[in-house]
């Protein structure tokens, strides 16, 4: 908390990204305590993204806060290589959302709705890999069919602030 309130008012940055990919951890842990106003969790489907989706969205679904939730449906192959995969990600997405997370009091978003927070798609681009110099990651993380600017947006709609 006092990195974050030095870093708030040393630079006044829009907004503060801590990525704990790496696991659950006490860094990690961190994020899941209180200290964001949103989580974005990013998955893939492969049988340890959805052992740690389930103990994270279950911590979350816990919390006395609660705090909104996006699900980033990360690596998603191409159509003509798994034309069903977003779609399965999205339906097991919602029903680990309906069991660990959603309380019988909550509204459950619908799952028809694209920016329901039930895997949003970011697919799988071998280019990042081949790059090696920042700027060329930016601007693909730029290029519209990345994915990213979508989300950046949607953060930017829940946060109520122009991100792009």
């Amino acid at each position: 908390a006092d990195l974050l309130d030095h870093l708030r008012e040393e630079y006044r940055p829009e907004f503060i990204l801590l990525d704990v990919r790496s696991g659950l951890h006490d860094l990690g842990g961190l994020s899941l305590n209180g200290l964001s106003h949103l989580d974005v969790l990013f998955g893939r489907e492969e049988p340890q993204s959805w052992a740690g989706l389930d103990v994270v969205l279950g911590l979350l679904g816990l919390a006395t806060t609660r705090r909104d939730v996006f699900l980033v449906h990360a690596q998603v192959p191409p159509p003509e290589v798994d034309p069903g995969a977003h779609d399965r990600f999205r339906e097991r997405a919602f029903d680990l959302f309906r069991s660990r997370y959603y309380t019988q009091e909550d509204e459950v978003e619908d799952i028809s709705d694209p920016d329901a927070p039930y895997g949003i798609p970011i697919p799988y681009q071998p280019s990042l890999q081949a790059t090696s110099d920042l700027s060329g990651i930016a601007r693909l993380l730029r290029a519209p069919e990345s994915g990213y600017i979508g989300l950046t947006r949607l953060i930017g709609t829940y946060l109520q602030r122009e991100t792009i």
